[in-house]
């Protein structure tokens, strides 16, 4: 468990979280509690996506969102130090760039190693589906975001 107690500064918490289902709908969520206690809630979604591209999208859009600096804290699937955490990133950037530069999940992979080198957030594991209510609820909106696609999805192809 990462505690982040900077002196004389409140935390940023964010709850992430992707989803896939059936052909390959997704969603992600994201819950930012602001220093001040307030909250807001970022979804989205798109078609042809996997549960990975969601994951990322949603640490990546979270990150892009808060304006203002301070320490951050997201609460996600990853699990390890924010250095192993970098390392994994641009070794992944890398070989998502090599194989195909243009590809969704090659963008997302460099989005996230630059706003983690500008941003250096902490990031907290806790294990999926463990009772934990940020990550319950993260997970909860991330699958509605996927079925919102999927629906949008049917209806356009019964117009």
């Amino acid at each position: 468990m990462v505690t982040v107690t900077p002196v004389g500064k409140t935390v940023f918490q964010i709850h992430t979280d992707g989803s896939s289902i059936v052909h390959r709908d997704g969603g992600w969520a994201s819950i930012i509690t602001y220093p001040d206690n307030r909250e807001e809630v970022l979804t989205g979604g798109r078609r042809g996506a996997c549960n990975m591209e969601m994951e990322l999208t949603a640490v990546v859009e979270s990150l892009k969102h808060i304006k203002e600096t301070g320490p951050t804290v997201i609460t996600d699937f990853l699990q390890g130090t924010s250095e192993n955490i970098a390392f994994f990133i641009r070794r992944q950037s890398m070989k998502h760039r090599d194989r195909n530069p243009k590809s969704r999940k090659s963008v997302l992979w460099v989005e996230l190693g630059k706003l983690l080198e500008e941003k250096k957030p902490v990031f907290k594991w806790v294990k999926g589906h463990s009772g934990n209510p940020g990550n319950t609820r993260a997970d909860t909106l991330a699958r509605q975001a996927a079925e919102q696609v999927a629906a949008n999805h049917r209806l356009n192809k019964t117009a």
